[in-house]
């Protein structure tokens, strides 16, 4: 039953972000549970895309360069990867890479003390 629970939870991401993955949600480090986190971040499909600037709900979060070689999320706050700490509730994004890529999403939502990782790939 947990097993059709995920997949269908996983279907449901993928139908919501299109050209984005939402991954597995896990803790915030953080002891201020009054914000979320979302990490952003690219496996090797997107490592010729150039650094990817990112904005969420129209505002520049900021700009990342790094990229996952194994295809496995990077933890929250991992060095080289965008964290955003955020509000909960829904929120959206759109990003640019270097090389003329974009990325947009419908939205995606943040719960209080838990950070949520985006895969932006190609």
């Amino acid at each position: 039953m947990k097993t059709k629970l995920s997949l269908l939870a996983i279907c449901c991401i993928f139908a919501l972000f299109g050209c984005g993955k939402d991954t597995t949600t896990t803790p915030n480090n953080s002891n201020n549970n009054t914000t979320g986190s979302i990490c952003f971040w690219s496996d090797a499909t997107a490592a010729n895309a150039g650094g990817i600037s990112v904005y969420v709900d129209g505002n520049y979060a900021g700009y990342y360069g790094v990229y996952s070689p194994s295809s496995t999320a990077p933890s929250c706050g991992a060095s080289g990867y965008l964290t955003v700490s955020l509000s909960p509730g829904a929120h959206y994004f759109t990003a640019k890479s270097g090389s003329g890529n974009s990325w947009n999403s419908t939205s995606f939502n943040i719960t209080s003390g838990q950070c949520t990782t985006m895969d932006l790939y190609l």
